[in-house]
């Protein structure tokens, strides 16, 4: 090889060179490119998703607000209902004790009476069993004087039977 050719050979790899050094700015030129277009095409495509989308978040937004309302509102009613039905238990249990009070009170006066009518029957039938009478606000009975005295003082006498 002579030098003619080796300089050609030099020429021709730095020709080479040139060329590739050339090629890689451009291939990097339009990487560049290409990525500052599917930035431009993702940032398009977000601001696009994002003003679709807007509304429906908005919208989303107000129902799931006015549903938070409306279970407030129910959750104060149904405290409202349970506090009621608390109460009227209460009153429902107070007067029920109170009645309750009332008419013991009544049975045990309504038994005592019961009591002293049941201590007047053998009276009223020994009354009614013997000849006596009321005789201005006292008793007046027809004695039986053939009947043995009776009383600590042996002061009582019995009454005769009633024809």
């Amino acid at each position: 090889m002579t030098h003619s050719d080796i300089g050609e050979v030099l020429s021709s790899l730095q020709n080479s060179i040139r060329l590739q050094a050339a090629l890689m700015a451009k291939l990097e030129q339009r990487d560049r490119q290409t990525a500052d277009r599917l930035h431009q095409q993702m940032q398009s495509l977000h601001d696009q998703a994002q003003s679709a989308l807007a509304p429906a978040a908005i919208r989303y937004d107000r129902a799931v607000e006015s549903a938070c309302m409306k279970l407030q509102a129910a959750q104060r009613t149904i405290s409202v209902a349970f506090a009621l039905a608390g109460s009227a238990l209460l009153l429902f249990l107070l007067v029920g004790w109170l009645l309750l009070s009332y008419y013991r009170r009544e049975l045990q006066t309504v038994q005592s009476e019961l009591q002293r009518h049941e201590q007047a029957i053998p009276i009223l039938q020994a009354y009614a069993a013997s000849d006596a009478m009321l005789c201005d606000g006292h008793l007046c009975v027809n004695t039986d004087t053939t009947a043995p005295a009776r009383g600590d003082k042996r002061q009582y006498r019995p009454a005769k039977p009633r024809h």
